[in-house]
């Protein structure tokens, strides 16, 4: 038996942008559906953050995500199982009012767990643990203590595990609590990663820049073999081009509906920049950034580096300001805030 698993769908991010949700269901249409039903698939797992928002679902992206959904995996005779996550829940300290329930109540086909719940399938035992909330974590545990399942389905913040590429997560619990698991697998981060049995899925599409580099897609179960296998996803959403006057050639028919950022290199030819840039915008993507190295910002006679990301730049910057006598320590700090700031 061949079960799908997926997490961190996040609809209705970007405020709700509706280039974002088209990008969602090119995945969805495109290679999740005509997948379930090539391999007879009828068991999906979403191992939680359903939706991005908890206070409030934009309209538009209530009825697209029921009828290009849920109604759709209803139609092809798909079960599908959900644990909230800590974005389906409309309160930080406890999981009772959770927008997956509100809004699949009425799906024979679709069962939410509040509480930890363990299920059989072919043979295999799966324990789901919904997100973990300060009125929960004591008793959920207790149930995972004393549980003998194979397989761990959670929406887990564990300590030393990958955020974002290069980011470990400082805090949260420790995986060993659950190293009696064949396999764990979670939500909530979004980058992929393995460390022992616990394997954190990453999301099914690109999310932020961050995602840069990181293959996307889902997951697939076999009861038979106890392993899963990852079915990548090709479709970006996030470029990064380095343009200099050597690039030729241009077609930019793959950055439609993308968000771009152009690292200027040099353009001493004007004229070839110009036909590039007018080429980039006539391939309609959503939003183009434009980083020029002609401008070189300074510091210490040092040229900022653009394609780093924002913690690597400032961890450079600690290490250079030769004042600060406990850098380990203020690098430990700033790199705690940004990762709470992201998780949050």
């Amino acid at each position: 038996m061949k079960i799908a698993i997926i997490n961190d769908t996040h609809f209705g991010i970007r405020n709700d942008h509706q280039g974002f949700l088209d990008y969602m269901f090119q995945f969805f249409d495109e290679q999740f559906f005509p997948y379930l039903i090539e391999n007879d698939i009828k068991v999906v797992f979403h191992l939680g953050d359903v939706f991005d928002r908890r206070k409030f679902i934009n309209m538009n992206t209530l009825h697209t995500v029921r009828t290009k959904f849920f109604e759709r995996l209803e139609s092809m005779g798909v079960h599908l199982h959900i644990i909230p996550g800590n974005h389906d829940c409309y309160y930080k300290n406890t999981n009772t009012v959770n927008s997956v329930k509100e809004l699949t109540s009425h799906y024979q086909n679709v069962d939410v767990y509040e509480k930890p719940k363990t299920i059989s399938f072919d043979g295999k035992s799966f324990l789901f643990l919904p997100w973990l909330s300060p009125e929960n974590t004591d008793s959920f545990l207790s149930y995972v203590d004393s549980n003998d399942a194979d397989v761990l389905l959670g929406h887990l913040e564990l300590n030393g595990h990958y955020v974002i590429p290069g980011v470990k997560f400082r805090g949260g619990l420790d995986s060993t609590l659950f190293n009696k698991f064949e396999l764990v697998l979670s939500g909530h981060f979004h980058q992929h990663s393995t460390q022992g049995n616990v394997n954190y899925l990453g999301t099914q599409y690109q999310l932020t820049f961050n995602d840069l580099g990181s293959s996307k897609g889902f997951w697939v179960y076999n009861t038979n073999s106890s392993q899963v296998e990852f079915i990548v996803n090709p479709k970006n959403k996030f470029f990064v081009i380095e343009y200099d006057e050597h690039i030729e050639d241009f077609d930019c028919s793959a950055y439609a509906g993308c968000y771009v950022r152009v690292i200027v290199k040099d353009k001493k030819d004007v004229l070839h920049y110009e036909r590039f840039m007018d080429c980039l915008y006539q391939a309609n993507p959503e939003n183009v950034t434009i980083v020029d190295d002609q401008s070189v910002i300074e510091v210490d006679e040092e040229k900022v580096d653009f394609k780093k990301d924002t913690l690597t730049l400032l961890m450079d910057e600690i290490d250079k300001i030769e004042t600060i006598q406990d850098k380990d320590k203020l690098k430990s700090l700033i790199r705690d805030i940004y990762v709470e700031s992201w998780t949050k």
